[in-house]
């Protein structure tokens, strides 16, 4: 067989199964608020340019879920597979590798409304971002929980539980990044760890996070 031909045929099959991995995440149940996606999108914009998200919206538009970054609504309600599929076509199209999406995640908390809105404005405590957290999670989700699962001041660490949350596997890696980011702004310390103790695609029932600083 003519190698032109058969790199169109592989062309096609991997054309085939990334429409169809996309696909599957955008049935995913669930919605976000555009604050998020709005997040992701200005990140991109940083780290690669805007061709990066030309490119980004060419291939949702590709695969038949088009979304332009200048139209989002900040308070609307997209789907949240939209995440999924940004994180799974940042692996595939862009060859982005694990650290680039705790990057990512830790990255975007200079755009969030929880950090510009409530954490910069208010100085609030971390004791008051713990108690406020479920709720905050509520205000930018429509589904999952968010818990405080332990917290010990003296011995620096808080436990994150996150509930009901199945997306993707690389949301993990987004989320270990944002808690990383998002501490940064509350406690004001220069080491910061995230570690996820607990994983749903590891067996586990829920998502856990531990975040440590010294």
């Amino acid at each position: 067989m003519n190698q032109n031909i058969e790199h169109a045929i592989r062309a096609n099959k991997l054309e085939g199964s990334l429409k169809e991995k996309c696909g599957e995440l955008m049935k995913i149940e669930g919605n976000m608020r555009g604050e998020l996606l709005m997040s992701n999108f200005n990140y991109l914009k940083e780290k690669e340019g805007d061709d990066a998200v030309e490119k980004m919206e060419k291939l949702l538009k590709e695969y038949g879920y088009p979304l332009e970054f200048p139209k989002i609504k900040t308070l609307g309600w997209y789907k949240d597979g939209y995440c999924g599929v940004i994180l799974f076509l940042l692996k595939e199209d862009f060859s982005w590798k694990e650290e680039d999406f705790v990057n990512m995640g830790e990255g975007i908390t200079k755009y969030s409304f929880i950090v510009t809105k409530i954490l910069l404005r208010y100085l609030v405590s971390l004791e008051f971002f713990l108690k406020s957290a479920p709720n905050l999670w509520y205000k930018h989700l429509d589904f999952g929980e968010l818990e405080v699962g332990e917290f010990n001041k003296n011995k620096k660490y808080v436990v994150l539980k996150v509930k009901d949350y199945d997306i993707h596997p690389l949301t993990c890696l987004y989320q270990k990044g944002y808690y990383k980011g998002l501490f940064r702004y509350i406690i004001k310390e220069k080491n910061i760890t995230v570690e996820e103790e607990s994983c749903i695609y590891k067996g586990d029932s829920f998502h856990s996070y531990k975040i440590k600083w010294y």
